[in-house]
């Protein structure tokens, strides 16, 4: 699977039109060939698809309730299915469990070939999968579990969806956790909108640059204490920013 950890952007307006006008207008500085994108439910669009498909990726898309009549389908096909023990579809299925820090998580895939009869799915180009992840996580004894459903270009081969949906989420998760705990930006109390945006974009340029040059060897300090580092000693700074020192005089 190609997968790499995208440059973290940040989001200029909230409203949702605009997330996927930013998605269109990215798309296609990106090298798709051969890759599997994968977006949240806000990105499953007929138009972002053909883009993707276009440029020789694959996508992998959350089908959910701002693309109604694509999720009821598959959801009702996907049910129907499990109810008769996917009999006579020949389902892909692949499991993963996970254990630490007192959570126990486990996943369940199954992945098939998308019908041809469903007239709702003739919309989306090169369709060929259909997938239901369904996660159950035991934290201390609380139980929960989330049933997604998705679309994707690629062949129905449960073993790689679910992973690259396991991806998505480890990428998106470590983005907002770095910047929460080492940024502290969910404890900001900027609010003129021109402001917010120019501190995230700092943030994500910093985080970017921390982020290229990972640190080598046995001991590796945490991204906290590598900006720490930066701010006291100008080399490291330097070095970061990959330009020569000044100098010393």
């Amino acid at each position: 699977m190609r997968c790499a950890t995208l440059p973290a952007f940040p989001r200029y307006e909230l409203e949702k039109s605009n997330e996927i006008t930013a998605i269109e207008a990215l798309l296609p500085v990106l090298s798709l060939k051969g890759s599997l994108v994968t977006i949240d439910a806000i990105g499953t669009q007929v138009a972002i698809a053909q883009e993707i498909t276009e440029r020789g990726g694959d996508y992998l898309l959350v089908a959910k309730d701002n693309q109604p009549g694509l999720a009821q389908a598959v959801e009702d096909y996907m049910r129907t299915g499990k109810a008769h023990d996917w009999a006579h579809i020949n389902p892909s299925i692949s499991e993963t469990l996970d254990k630490g820090h007192g959570r126990l998580e486990a996943r369940h895939c199954v992945a098939v070939a998308a019908p041809d009869y469903l007239s709702e799915l003739h919309r989306w180009p090169k369709l060929k999968s259909l997938v239901r992840i369904e996660r159950t996580r035991d934290i201390a004894g609380q139980v929960s579990s989330q049933t997604q459903y998705l679309i994707s270009s690629a062949a129905p081969d449960a073993r790689y969806l679910l992973e690259a949906s396991r991806m998505h989420w480890a990428i998106e998760n470590g983005l907002h956790h770095c910047l929460d705990v080492t940024f502290r930006e969910d404890a900001s109390t900027v609010r003129l909108r021109n402001a917010t945006a120019n501190l995230a974009t700092l943030r994500r340029i910093t985080l970017n640059l921390l982020r290229m040059r990972p640190e080598s060897g046995k001991k590796k300090r945490s991204m906290a204490a590598r900006r720490k580092v930066a701010g006291w000693n100008p080399d490291y700074l330097f070095e970061l920013l990959e330009l020569t020192p000044l100098p010393r005089i």
